[in-house]
Parts: structure tokens; C-alpha cells; sequence
């Protein structure tokens, strides 16, 4: 039985090699010059390849997606990995090459697909597909003017994130041309741009621990803490990316999407503290009392965001300035315009909705083609997870397609 696999990033790659393992022959194309380009760039070139912390609200709830997790877990991941040579290194649950070089992980794959027998057509581009109705079979026409014959096909070609490494959606006409349904690609784990300008270009560059709460149409959706990125347009940080997929979402509906931000979350009553801070005697000015607390861009910001002068004396405040100052601290409401675009996005959200696709992955009107990893509408948060996906999907392809090639050998 023949497989063509159309995309050899994280999840094309892994599935050519399960299926092979299998006696699947294999072919892939990819239309990069070189294999898992994206894979590079992963984990800060250090390829945070799965996480040991999986639970359903990594996968932002999606039940379907999760019990496709769990039929090839974070235990199987590791000792598949092992099986090509990468040790694992767990830095509290983010999961690394012991190397921490992602074009190992890289290379490892492309040793494997070798030594399996994999064909590889790089620098090519699938330009259609040909039914074969009395063969059962489909023709791949490639750009290199190659046609290839297959039993089986499956799209493992990313979404529109970070296009630089190939993934830049041009597969979409391909898949309105066989008439199969898909959601929109949306740029997700990316920056926020915000309405609040003056308060960004006064805070722009700070870091700081925060924990950070989403609002779509005034209904709570997700909260996240961490280190989050002021910038001169928005917000950024993780806590921020793990928000962002279902920002997009909220923004393609018209809706009001806001972002409350608590920069003292280990603070629990901010009045009491800020007021208590009024009687240390060193602190004089209105600046000084965010002295050891935040930064000074942020608290400056904050200040002016409160109308308080940063030269007001300490001994001129009232209640009204330390409840204005307590609930910026705890409650700062930015208004999201827009998300960064696809060209900062480490994934998408979108894409073929699981409604459509068997439990194995195969679609449900379309026979024989199946979707692997991120082309499929099912995303999750930063840490590991997207990868954990790409792993899963495939074995989970893999799995169907091995008991066909048993029945097709029979």
C-alpha cells in the first residue's frame, strides 16, 4: 500500500516514519528545499518537544482533541523519541533534547525516514490530485512534473503560521478544489495589539510577573499568569500567547475583547498595601511608592494612567488616589484591536474541523485522505503541546493505516 504525505514538518515527518515502521511505502512531498523547517525554531531552537503536565485544559477544553492525546500519550512520545536516539531533558515538564538543539531532533527524523526507505520529493509542490475510480487509487501531479500513484493520502502541510518556514496556506486551494471544509486560519500564541497607546509607550520593554485575565462581550474566558511583555502596540509574554487563540476567535465574531491585567497578583488587598507604604518615612513623592514594588516604566505609567503626577507629595494623597492606584495595580483594562499577524504566530486555530474526520483521522466523505497536526481545527497552549499534537494525530493516522495496508495484503 502507498502513502503520500503531503508536508514534512513535525507531524508529516513522524507519521512517514510510524507508517513505514509498519511496511506503509512511504512518499513524501514537501515544497521547502529541507525537511522540518519548522522544527528549528521550536522552544528557541532548543525544541520543547512535549510536556509532562497534560490535562483537557491545555487543549483549551476540546474533549475530542484530548482523547486523541491520550491514545498516544506523553510516555509514548518519549519512547518514541528514544527509539531515533533523542534522550529527553525535563526542565519542570517542558521536555527538551538532552542536547537542547533542535536541528538534532531534526536531523534524527531525517536519519530515520532514510533509513526506513522513505521517498522524499523536496522543493516540490502538490499541484493537484487525480481520482482513479476503477483503480481505487489517486494520482498526485507535483510541480516538478512528476505524477505519483497512492492509495492513501494525508495532509500534514501546518496552517498559515510563521509562513518563512512554509507554512503559508497554499494548500487551501488544493482543498477547495476536493471540496473539503475548513475554518479559517487565525493567527494564535502570538502578541496583542491594544487600544491604550499612550500607556504602551510609556511602559514599552518591561517584563514583570502578572497574571492576566480574558474578556470577549464581558464573559470571563481564560486567565493565565506569568511573565508578561509590555511593547509599544500591545501586550506580549506567554501568558499572553495562551490567551491569544481564543482572542482570535473572539475578534473574527466582532466581538469586544478585553484584557484585565493584576501586576501585583501576590497582593491580595492592594488598598491596604499602598496605603500602608504612605508611612515609611523614606518614601516622599508619588514615584517612590512603586520604589522595589514595579518598575519604574510600568508604575509611571500606571501613575499617569491614574492622573497622579509622579512629584506629588505622599502627604497630599487621599483614599480616592490610593483606590484609582489599588485597582490600576489590580484590574489595568487594555482593549484588544487586532491580533499580530500570521508572520509572529507560532500556530494557527482553524483549519479542517474534527467533526469531519473519523476517530482515525481519515475524513469522512473523502476516503483514504486523512490530516495530521496542525491543519486540523485543534490547537493548544505554549509548553510542548502543539508538538504533543503533531505526535498524536500521526499515530493516530498511523494506526488506521495500518490495519488497511493488513486488509490490503490479505
Amino acid at each position: 500500500m502507498n502513502l503520500l504525505i503531503v508536508g514534512a514538518g513535525a507531524s508529516g515527518m513522524s507519521l512517514g516514519i510510524m507508517a513505514a515502521r509498519n511496511g506503509i511505502n512511504v512518499s513524501i512531498v514537501e515544497h521547502n528545499k529541507e525537511l522540518g523547517k519548522k522544527i528549528l525554531s521550536t522552544g528557541n531552537g532548543r525544541c520543547n518537544f512535549t510536556n509532562s503536565c497534560q490535562s483537557l485544559e491545555k487543549y483549551y477544553g476540546n474533549e475530542r482533541a484530548f482523547d486523541i492525546i491520550n491514545k498516544f500519550s506523553y510516555e509514548d512520545t518519549l519512547h518514541f523519541f528514544e527509539s531515533m536516539g533523542i534522550f529527553a531533558l525535563d526542565r519542570e515538564g517542558y521536555i527538551y533534547p538532552n542536547s537542547e538543539q533542535a536541528s538534532q531532533v531534526r536531523e534524527a527524523f531525517a536519519l530515520e525516514l532514510e533509513r526506513l526507505g522513505v521517498v522524499l520529493h523536496t522543493d516540490a509542490k502538490l499541484r493537484d490530485i487525480e481520482s482513479n475510480m476503477d483503480k481505487n487509487t489517486y494520482t498526485a501531479i507535483l510541480s516538478n512534473s512528476l505524477s505519483l500513484e497512492f492509495d492513501n493520502i494525508a495532509f500534514a502541510c501546518g496552517s498559515k503560521a510563521f509562513p518563512k518556514s512554509g507554512s503559508d496556506g497554499s494548500i487551501l486551494a488544493l482543498l477547495n478544489k476536493l471540496n473539503i471544509k475548513y475554518n479559517e486560519f487565525l493567527p494564535a500564541l502570538c502578541p496583542l495589539y491594544c487600544s491604550e497607546k499612550s500607556f504602551f509607550k510609556l511602559a514599552s520593554g518591561v517584563r514583570v510577573m502578572a497574571k492576566v485575565q480574558l474578556f470577549a462581550e464581558g464573559e470571563k474566558l481564560l486567565e493565565d499568569y506569568g511573565q508578561l511583555q509590555i511593547t509599544d502596540y500591545g501586550l506580549s509574554g506567554i501568558p499572553v500567547f495562551q490567551l491569544s487563540s481564543k482572542v482570535s476567535r473572539a475578534l473574527y465574531k466582532n466581538e469586544k475583547v478585553e484584557i484585565f491585567v493584576d501586576f501585583l497578583p501576590e497582593i491580595k488587598d492592594k488598598y491596604a498595601f499602598l496605603k500602608s507604604r504612605l508611612t515609611l518615612l523614606n518614601l516622599k513623592l508619588a514615584k517612590h511608592l512603586g520604589l522595589g514594588l514595579l518598575p519604574d516604566k510600568l508604575f509611571f505609567a500606571l501613575l499617569k494612567r491614574a492622573g497622579i503626577k509622579e512629584n506629588k507629595a505622599l502627604c497630599d494623597f487621599n483614599n480616592k488616589d490610593i483606590e484609582v492606584l489599588a485597582a490600576l495595580t489590580e484590574n489595568s483594562k487594555f482593549t484588544v484591536e487586532k491580533t499580530a499577524d500570521y508572520d509572529k504566530a507560532q500556530v494557527c486555530t482553524g483549519g479542517v474541523p474534527l467533526s469531519d474526520l473519523s476517530e482515525n483521522l481519515e475524513h469522512k466523505e473523502k476516503k483514504s485522505i486523512f490530516f495530521v497536526g496542525e491543519i486540523i481545527d485543534a490547537d493548544a497552549m505554549c509548553g510542548g503541546y502543539n508538538l504533543q499534537w503533531a505526535w498524536s494525530t500521526s499515530a493516530c493516522a498511523a494506526r488506521a493505516l495500518k490495519e488497511k495496508n493488513k486488509r490490503y495484503n490479505d
